[in-house]
């Protein structure tokens, strides 16, 4: 099946993006647009999400994963990052890929915060479907548990480093943060970005009515979902599956994306 790299023009720069036409190279049957998770599980997800859209454009559909801008190989930088540049480089992204796949129905495919804004984005980009994820339910949880890892990396460095028993070595000299830019897994995170998602909860935003049809994917050993995720479709007019998958936006899990491919084709009709 082609993948082609290219790039796709955004107002705040060009966006680095990967098209996988459909197997055979026929007109697709789907246009799915994915919406990769936001920093460390980002990277994390990237073998996976490149290996699920394989899998769907094997099943039929084109598919367009892409890098926000500040991300990956996109311009500009993380600490300009915010919410609404995702949600305008998701459109422009939406634009661009309904141009190649011929005005096939656009599908919005997203993990995690990406899950997030396919649920909010769904409406405003006439999205005919939209599965979540895994979605971040409240941004402000979310930060929490990224500082929280970003603080344990650093701790365990120094324990290793005490153990092994090496001197403490200084940090590198450079210029410093601008004020309310923080350090998340590595990456500068901007005021405003932390503030959105301070600000960022799923369970009383408001669900248009008319919105696109839509699934959101629990990925956990249980068959049943977990009262948050019944809540979370309850106020997206979503139907929910469970999924019994590892978490394959977390650092060192590598799972088999073939059931969640399957899944995500009967639903979108790929």
């Amino acid at each position: 099946m082609p993948e082609t790299p290219l790039y796709i023009p955004a107002q705040a720069g060009p966006l680095f993006a990967v098209l996988h036409g459909p197997d055979g190279g026929g007109a697709p049957k789907t246009a799915v647009l994915l919406l990769a998770p936001g920093f460390d599980e980002k990277r994390a997800a990237h073998g996976a999400l490149a290996r699920l859209a394989r899998a769907l454009a094997a099943a039929g559909c084109a598919v367009l994963r892409f890098d926000c801008r500040g991300t990956g190989d996109s311009a500009g930088e993380s600490a300009d990052v915010t919410l609404g540049s995702m949600e305008r480089d998701s459109a422009a992204a939406a634009d661009f890929l309904r141009e190649r796949a011929g005005g096939a129905p656009l599908v919005l495919l997203g993990v995690r915060l990406g899950a997030s804004l396919a649920l909010r984005l769904g409406p405003g980009l006439g999205a005919a479907r939209v599965v979540a994820v895994a979605p971040v339910a409240s941004g402000a949880s979310w930060l929490r548990q990224e500082r929280g890892k970003t603080a344990l990396r650093r701790s365990m460095v120094r324990r290793e480093l005490a153990a092994a028993g090496a001197e403490p070595v200084a940090a590198p000299a450079g210029p410093p943060l601008p004020a309310g830019v923080e350090d998340l897994g590595g990456l500068p995170v901007g005021a405003e970005l932390v503030a959105e998602l301070g600000a960022l909860d799923l369970l009383s935003a408001p669900a248009g009515a008319d919105g696109p049809e839509a699934l959101i994917v629990q990925v956990s050993p249980r068959r049943t979902p977990l009262a948050e995720i019944e809540r979370l479709a309850a106020r997206w007019r979503s139907r929910v599956e469970c999924l019994n998958l590892e978490p394959f936006w977390q650092p060192l899990e590598n799972p088999d994306i073939e059931p969640l491919a399957e899944m995500v084709g009967k639903f979108v009709g790929g």
